[in-house]
């Protein structure tokens, strides 16, 4: 009788989990007619039958719930009959003597690495048993969502609405926490592809940030019981555009107007860097919405992530993918795939929306599909221009036939720059407004056709030739050649103007994903199609003057020959000198047998500067098990597995062998931050314990002090001034019944254990430690964080829970945040007070190697497996990000966070890059007691809306007043007669900020909706919009009324061309907050002059900041220098290539001494992005050298002073005194 099975609990398996499927050892009937025996194959698909058993043995790597801190541990049970199968579980079927045995197979080959499902129903064990005999099978909406068509206890699933090629939508019913029908989208069973689950669940998060009235809204996301990723959208009850159209039977105009914010909508998402990609009328809805039709998009990036999806004739194909449907799909996503995607594509197929909307049919008919071949439609949209619309419908000829033709073009480069280019012409039309869209001019249709036509062309101009040289001339023929030469000379410089917005509109998409690098390329090349560019030039010394870009500091440093790669790596920039350690191939003799040989590993040390090398060899068969630079950048530390740990000075090469040595191989190694203690941690030694060794670099020749810990030292993590540390084992990953993770904080002091060890689950793989508030932080290898008290091993927070293994562990700078990186690629930074995100969490390609906060700072540094780096700070929120293109295999940063040295996996060289320095540009004013700004109220004898609205303001000149109501209803008052002018306007949902014009034409608000609108006051028109991430409670008009400076909640700051609602910055974060609780920037003036913005910091004082220069004329060798500190280049084909670092050395002996005439600005920006960091000025346009501002900062004196100069020197003690009797001063 087999042993009574253990309860499970109703354990649920995850995707990490294995399952054994054993076959019952029970002689088995025979069956009553003999078959002939089935090959069975020999991979492990074994069909199990219902005497057979399996068991679910849960990994322990897996997120199982959590054990106390000091407590519980996770019992495997053996009962599997309530136990769910994830969607990347495993099984291992052994056979046991049933007929058909595969001979000689105890574990079936193949069969543990069973491919995943993805979103496949769950099987249970008690299913797996059972197959081969009739079982009830499970409706559709259960296989999806594992719960019989619930999500949860929120939604449950009504009616499938559609399904595309990789999802499914239903119309749900939400129960709570508010009662309404909603459309659900789920990722269809079979999807196993982890691209697209990866990308679905990062886009997840970036549609829940937009938000506009003509995009269906995301209202939630998550995960289906079974783990299949899900939305929850609004319910769009409508019909598609061209259908709406055609039921209510809407006349040309009407068309037009209900088209114009679908391209409003397209825009806003091209703004978050998100392009549909399957724009067509099928996903653009109309709806009633209080008695007013309303258009909304659909599957807004649905198709960017889950590929091919959509009704209709949407395509995907092959690994680079063509998606979208015929007649809307752009010529260059046809001939080069979806990665030459753009902006651009989407306002394409807007154009072919426009084109039926005109003529009340597509490009591309049903007929035309089933008449000819896709290949040969798709090859004809490419090639061949599109119809006008009048030669469909007559009546629409003329600007909306050249409005439609410049939609379509295909050429990328002559369409409509942007979704709005299109909504401004058509809105011109409708307004009887002269449209920028023209027909071709002749020196373009006389270029295509020389393309078209080469041989005859060339004859042509042959016989030409002949004839002039006959001397047959004619007055009449010279003037008409002449007029065509200006047509022609003018239609090319208009081509090049667009040539040049498009790359200046691109550069822009680039700078707010934030790779700037791009943008600086893009920019570049906008500036050399067309040099008298305002708008690139301003923006290209804004981006230079106000963000890092991310760039190699060095050549590729070459590994001595014979080397694959770098194992490890180091780096000082103290010195500027970086290490690594590589293993040397052995070398075949031809004729001699083969004789493995010891492995041969060689450290390598390079001038930074020169690029010399040396190198030296490691004992033979002895491994580097690790590499690290001392906290002063003056010493490198090599441990080996041999125990041994040696001081290499790096000025002078003297080696010191630390004593005593290690029992075993040397695990880890780590430093307190003053740079007084190392630490290194062993494997086991005979008597099963860990050891750690503890030096005083202060006295290096003094023997260590010794603890002892039970099992392998995993990992060690020590405090700043070197007085506690922590120490890891990892427990037994291999045997379940072997003993759990423990955690032992020491008293460096003593040497001695502070408490008892806590213990954990198996899978305990990172440590860190926050010596103020006694915290010790354990990230498992399940994806839990523990953070709890090192004194009694007591839980501060709950587990803090992550969607895959913790790679990287540290607690911030300032000891309020934990940073963690895990191996999906997510670093998520927690706020210690409340156990809450402080961001959301960023994604990188590949495992985070290093999530490291820099020291004395808040820049957190990052760096995954697949190349992605970033620098985020937590205080301001900017972000800074780039892409190596190699995988990773080692990689060390800066102590400070300024340099990143990397080993490329399989390739012989390691590389040091410059990843920040300091951009900062604001200027510390004065204290909050000086009344430099005041909110602008009302007189006292003006009606009570203008003295206490809170959103006031009034133009420069105090001619006029605006004031809003709580429901965004804005006033105008006349100063004299503190009267309302004309109607009040309506910017819904609420209004945080209003000002008005000097010349008293224009009012600008800011809305809960994120947007900043320009309102014409005679026509009441909103003329511009800028959106914003996020709500804008500041703006400030400069004294020109051509500028406008708008300030988020969340600190971001940018200057915009008023009338164009052009953006002339990236988006500056340059103000702390150590909590989403400070007010941050509250009030905002443009000087006088237009040079600056002087801004108010609540609780801080008053700051400056250098407005934008204007638009100039750059030279060519300031492009070289800005192409140079990006290190790229978009050439005239559109492919970027690598500027290598001499070419940027050629480009900075190109600068000039002497500034030629025009080119003043120029230099002045070279010299300032030239200049060391540490001590250049604040911004090209200061004289005051940054020492200087310090010091500066330093007489001054008062706490607001020095709270901003321990921003730059947090060392400072008498600063830092000082700063805590800061006394906020009350709002003026």
């Amino acid at each position: 009788m087999p042993p009574a099975e253990a309860q499970t609990g109703m354990v649920t398996l995850g995707p990490e989990d294995v399952t054994i499927a054993i076959p019952n050892l029970k002689p088995v009937t025979p069956p009553v007619t003999p078959r002939p025996p089935v090959p069975e194959p020999p991979t492990g698909n074994i069909t199990l039958g219902p005497e057979d058993q399996t068991i679910a043995i849960p990994n322990p790597s897996r997120n199982l719930p959590a054990a106390t801190m000091g407590g519980g541990r996770f019992a495997p049970s053996t009962d599997t009959a309530n136990i769910t199968l994830g969607p990347e579980d495993q099984t291992i079927a052994i056979h046991t003597g049933r007929p058909g045995t595969l001979p000689g197979a105890a574990t079936l080959p193949g069969a543990s690495t069973m491919p995943s499902h993805g979103g496949l129903p769950a099987a249970t064990a008690g299913s797996m048993a059972s197959m081969g005999t009739t079982s009830k099978p499970r409706s559709h909406m259960e296989s999806l969502t594992g719960n019989d068509g619930w999500i949860g206890d929120r939604y449950r699933l009504l009616d499938k609405l559609g399904e595309g090629g990789f999802g499914v939508v239903y119309r749900a019913e939400q129960v709570k926490p508010i009662h309404r029908i909603v459309a659900i989208k789920i990722v269809k069973a079979g999807v196993t592809s982890s691209d697209i689950l990866g990308r679905f669940a990062i886009e997840q998060r970036t549609l829940a940030i937009m938000e506009h009235p003509n995009i269906a809204r995301i209202l939630d996301a998550g995960e289906t019981d079974i783990g299949a990723p899900f939305f929850v959208m609004e319910m769009v009850k409508g019909r598609s555009i061209t259908s709406y159209c055609k039921q209510n039977d809407l006349n040309l105009r009407q068309r037009l107007a209900l088209f114009i914010p679908v391209c409003r909508a397209v825009n806003h998402a091209h703004q978050k860097g998100i392009i549909h990609r399957d724009i067509k009328p099928g996903n653009i809805m109309v709806m009633d919405e209080a008695g007013k039709a309303v258009p909304k998009v659909i599957d807004f990036g649905i198709a960017k992530v889950l590929e091919g999806e959509g009704s209709g004739h949407t395509i995907a194909t092959g690994v680079d993918q063509l998606v979208g449907t015929p007649g809307y799909i752009s010529p260059e996503q046809i001939e080069n795939g979806s990665s030459h995607v753009d902006t651009r594509s989407d306002v394409y197929a807007l154009g072919g929306v426009f084109f039926e909307l005109l003529c009340g049919r597509a490009l591309i008919t049903p007929s035309d599909i089933a008449a000819k071949p896709i290949h040969v439609l798709l090859r004809d949209l490419a090639e061949k221009d599109p119809p006008k619309p009048s030669t469909l419908e007559p009546t629409v000829q003329g600007d909306l036939d050249w409005i439609a033709l410049k939609a379509l073009e295909r050429d990328p480069n002559r369409r409509y720059g942007s979704a709005d280019d299109l909504a401004d012409d058509i809105t011109r039309y409708l307004s009887y407004e002269p449209i920028t869209a023209r027909p071709p001019s002749r020196s373009y249709l006389i270029a295509r056709f020389v393309r078209r036509h080469r041989v005859g062309v060339a004859a042509a101009i042959a016989i030409s030739l002949a004839v002039l040289i006959g001397g047959i001339t004619s007055t009449a023929m010279y003037f008409k050649a002449e007029r065509n030469r200006v047509e022609a000379e003018l239609g090319r410089e208009n081509l090049k103007k667009s040539f040049s917005r498009s790359d200046e509109q691109m550069a822009r998409q680039f700078s707010e994903r934030g790779q700037y690098n791009d943008a600086v390329a893009y920019l570049t090349r906008s500036l050399r199609t067309d040099p008298a560019n305002e708008l690139s030039s301003t923006n290209l010394l804004s981006l230079l003057a106000n963000v890092h870009l991310i760039r190699p500091d060095t050549a590729p440093l070459a590994l001595p020959e014979g080397t694959v790669e770098a194992a490890k790596v180091a780096v000082s920039r103290e010195t500027n000198k970086v290490i690594a350690a590589s293993f040397l191939k052995p070398k075949a003799t031809p004729g001699q047998v083969a004789v493995r040989a010891p492995r041969r590993e060689i450290i390598s040390i390079w001038d930074m500067k020169t690029g010399e090398r040396t190198d030296h060899p490691v004992p033979p068969g002895v491994e580097v098990t690790c590499l690290d630079v001392t906290p002063d950048g003056q010493q490198v530390v090599v441990a080996r597995e041999d125990g041994n740990v040696e001081l290499w000075t790096l000025k002078d090469g003297k080696r010191r062998t630390l004593q005593p040595r290690l029992p075993s191989l040397v695990t880890c190694i780590a430093f307190s931050g003053n740079g007084t203690k190392l630490l290194a941690g062993s494997e086991v030694d005979a008597a099963d314990m860990g050891s750690i060794h503890l030096w005083d670099l202060r006295q290096p020749q003094d023997p260590a002090v010794v603890m002892k810990q039970k099992g392998a030292v995993g990992e060690i993590a020590v405090d700043n001034d070197g007085v506690f540390a922590a120490s890891i084992f990892s427990g037994s990953l291999i045997d379940p019944s072997g003993p759990d993770g423990t955690a032992t904080t020491w008293d460096l002091r003593l040497g001695k254990a502070v408490g008892d060890p806590i213990e954990v689950d198996k899978g305990l793989l990172h440590v860190a430690i926050e010596p103020v508030q006694e915290l010790v932080a354990l990230g498992m290898s399940k994806g839990e964080v523990f953070v709890g008290s090192f004194r009694n091993a007591g839980e501060v927070l709950p587990p803090l829970v992550h969607p895959s293994s913790v790679t990287s562990l540290a607690f911030s700078a300032d000891g309020q945040s934990v940073v963690v990186g895990d191996g999906g690629g997510y670093v998520h930074v927690w706020n210690l007070s409340n156990g809450q995100l402080r961001y959301p969490i960023r994604k990188h390609d590949g495992e985070i190697i290093k999530a490291m906060p820099a020291t004395d700072t808040s820049l957190i540094t990052t760096v995954s497996r697949h190349g992605d780096v970033s620098v985020f700070d937590i205080q301001t929120g900017a972000l800074l990000s780039s892409h190596i293109d190699h995988t990773v295999k080692d990689a060390k940063f800066t102590r400070d966070g300024s340099l990143l040295v990397m080993a490329p996996g399989g390739n012989p060289f390691v590389q040091a890059w410059d990843v920040h320095e300091r951009m900062s540009g604001r200027k510390f004013v004065d204290v909050l007691d000086k009344n430099l700004i005041t909110r602008i109220k009302g007189p006292d004898n003006s009606p009570e809306q203008l003295r206490y609205s809170e959103a006031g303001g009034a133009n420069r000149k105090k001619t006029m007043y605006a004031a809003a109501d709580p429901d965004g209803t804005v006033f105008i008052y006349d100063a004299k007669t503190l009267k309302p002018l004309g109607k009040p306007f309506h910017h819904p949902p609420a209004v945080g900020a209003v000002t008005l014009s000097q010349d008293e034409k224009l009012l600008i608000t800011s809305g809960r909706d994120r947007a900043v609108r320009v309102w014409d006051i005679a026509t009441r028109q909103n003329i511009v919009t800028m959106q914003h991430h996020s709500y804008v409670p500041v703006i400030a008009l400069s004294p020109d009324d051509q500028r406008l400076v708008t300030v988020t909640d969340e600190g971001e700051l940018r200057v915009w061309e008023l009338r164009t609602g052009d953006c002339l910055t990236p988006g500056i974060r340059d103000t702390p907050r150590s909590s989403d609780d400070e007010e941050g920037i509250v009030v905002a003036r443009v000087s006088d002059d237009g040079s600056s913005v002087l801004f108010r910091v609540a609780g801080h004082g008053f700051f400056s900041a250098a407005m934008p220069p204007k638009g100039t004329t750059l030279p060519e060798w300031f492009l070289k220098l800005a192409e140079g500190l990006a290190r790229l280049h978009l050439n005239p084909a559109g492919n970027m290539e690598e500027i290598s670092l001499e070419d940027y050395e050629a480009a900075v002996a190109a600068i000039p001494k002497t500034p030629a005439k025009g080119e003043e600005t120029a230099v002045t920006w070279a010299r300032w992005l030239l200049a060391t960091a540490s001590t250049r000025p604040l911004s090209p346009f200061e004289r005051q050298s940054f020492d200087d501002y310090l010091a500066s900062l330093k007489q001054q004196g008062s706490p607001a002073a020095a709270r901003e100069l321990i921003r730059f020197r947090p060392k400072d003690r008498d600063a830092a005194e000082r700063a805590k009797l800061l006394v906020p001063a009350p709002p003026k």
